[in-house]
C-alpha cells in the first residue's frame, strides 16, 4: 500500500487539463531546433492506481502521410507496479513508429523526478538502422502543483544526447 501511496501523491492531479511547449534538438548543429505546443488531459483510472495521458499537438507531415498535414498524438498509461517496485509507463504516437514504448523507471523525492531507463527497437531515428535497440531516459520532473517538465535524453553511440524538453502548465480553472 505505501508503494501505490507514492504513486499518487507523485503524480500530477492537479494538472488534469494543460497545455505544452515543446522543443526538439539535433546533435547535428546544423540542423535547427524544432519548436511545437499542444494540449495534455491527464484522467486518473480505479481511483489513482494509474494515469491515464492524452496529447495533442500541431499539425505537421508525417512520414507515413505522404506529405499531408497530421495532428501529432500520443497516449500513456502510468503507474506503480508494486511487485517490482518501479513505475511504468506504456507510450503510443502517430508520430513515427507503430510499437508501444515500454518503460521502467524510479522516483527520486529530493529532486521529483521519475527516471525512466528504457531499450526498444520502436522507434524512427535518423541515425540508426530500423530495428535497432536504442537506449534513452524519460525524465519527468514534478516543478509544482501546475507544471511538470519531460526530458528525453538519448544514447547513440554511447553519447548521451538531450533531445526532446516539454513544459507543461495547467490550465487555471479546470
Amino acid at each position: 500500500m505505501q508503494a501505490l501511496t507514492r504513486t499518487i501523491n507523485c503524480f500530477p492531479r492537479s494538472l488534469a487539463h494543460g497545455l505544452f511547449t515543446g522543443r526538439h534538438y539535433s546533435p547535428d548543429p546544423n540542423m535547427k531546433q524544432i519548436t511545437f505546443k499542444g494540449s495534455v488531459e491527464i484522467k486518473e483510472l480505479w481511483g489513482g492506481r494509474y494515469f491515464i495521458t492524452e496529447t495533442t499537438g500541431e499539425d505537421i507531415p508525417m512520414p507515413w502521410s505522404n506529405g499531408k498535414l497530421v495532428t501529432v498524438k500520443d497516449m500513456s498509461i502510468d503507474g506503480y507496479d508494486n511487485t517490482k517496485e518501479k513505475f511504468v509507463k506504456a507510450v503510443i504516437d502517430n508520430e513515427f513508429e507503430t510499437g508501444i514504448i515500454m518503460m521502467e523507471g524510479s522516483y527520486d523525492a529530493a529532486t521529483r523526478t521519475i527516471t525512466y531507463k528504457v531499450e526498444t527497437a520502436s522507434h524512427q531515428h535518423e541515425d540508426m538502422e530500423p530495428g535497432t535497440e536504442m537506449e534513452f531516459h524519460y525524465l519527468v520532473k514534478f516543478v509544482d502543483k501546475a507544471h511538470f517538465v519531460i526530458e528525453n535524453e538519448q544514447f547513440i553511440a554511447g553519447k548521451k544526447i538531450n533531445t526532446t524538453e516539454l513544459k507543461y502548465t495547467r490550465i487555471n480553472g479546470r
